[in-house]
């Protein structure tokens, strides 16, 4: 893993392993985030300031307490993706509403 156009200690490639390529694939992006994450610079990606665009990743913890953590994760997901749903309804029905009430009066 190797970061350019930051410092100098970012510059020299990391080797990162794991028993199979997958494995080495996801420690080399927990290591970038850690090491772009502790770069003292101003990052941004796509114009969004302090972001990323790097999967966050849950810890590694025994068997049932990742299960525990993994279903958290996933219900406030889903509040969250019902709430983003729930007000697009509400726009929705509000530009209904608007749109009937002006053939009404016309």
């Amino acid at each position: 893993m190797q970061i350019t156009g930051l410092n100098r200690s970012l510059r020299r490639p990391k080797y990162v392993f794991g028993v199979d390529g997958l494995q080495a694939l996801h420690l080399a992006m927990k290591c970038a985030v850690v090491d772009l994450e502790s770069a003292d610079a101003d990052l941004e990606w796509l114009g969004q300031k302090d972001y990323l665009a790097l999967p966050k990743f849950l810890p590694d913890l025994p068997k049932t307490l990742q299960q525990r953590l993994e279903a958290m994760v996933e219900r406030e997901a889903a509040r969250l993706w019902a709430l983003v749903q729930g007000g697009s309804r509400e726009k929705r029905s509000a530009k209904r509403k608007k749109s009937t009430r002006r053939r009404a009066t016309k």
